[in-house]
């Protein structure tokens, strides 16, 4: 959300499995309202936040929690 509606960035969701399964999952708690597209791993380029470094440029992550918090905001150019 802070990436789509505050940073006004392209939010897209890479996969390499079925892409109905998410869509369902996001669709039900409200989030496909600020995803733009959910696509085929490695389509598009930007900033990417993975679990191994896939692409450049990927931010290591194995999650988006509490600890790194201001590290991604920070990454996506949010400023509060």
């Amino acid at each position: 959300m802070v990436a789509h509606v505050f940073c006004h960035h392209s939010v897209l969701i890479e996969t390499d499995f079925e892409k109905d399964p998410y869509y369902k999952f996001l669709k039900k708690f409200g989030a496909m309202d600020f995803v733009d597209d959910i696509l085929n791993t490695g389509e598009e380029t930007g900033l990417r936040f993975d679990t191994e470094p896939r692409f450049a440029p990927s931010h290591v992550l194995d999650r988006i929690d509490h600890d790194n918090l201001d590290l991604c905001l920070e990454l996506m150019g949010y400023r509060r």
